[in-house]
């Protein structure tokens, strides 16, 4: 599969990207503070071993997670004003 490239995307396209991408990184964020703060509870520690040792490996995809959404995130703002220079360049 060929990747797009910003002079084959247009910047309106990359911004509904960006908004898909700043949804699911605000989206994810909610969810993971939630999962932080029962981390933090009296039912929290009531759990089985092996249900904590599992919660805790989830809130840690979830950060990684995040982290990826956010390079990506970086990325398309790149691929965002590159597309609107060659929008100019070719409107000029």
């Amino acid at each position: 599969m060929m990747e797009n490239t910003p002079e084959m995307t247009t910047s309106a396209e990359i911004n509904a990207i960006i908004a898909r991408v700043s949804g699911e990184n605000m989206e994810l964020q909610d969810r993971l503070s939630k999962l932080v703060n029962f981390m933090g509870t009296e039912k929290y520690l009531r759990l089985r071993p092996a249900h904590r040792i599992l919660l805790t490996q989830q809130a840690k995809v979830m950060k990684e997670y995040r982290d990826i959404l956010d390079v990506r995130y970086d990325l398309l703002i790149g691929d965002l004003l590159q597309a609107q220079k060659n929008e100019e360049s070719s409107n000029g």
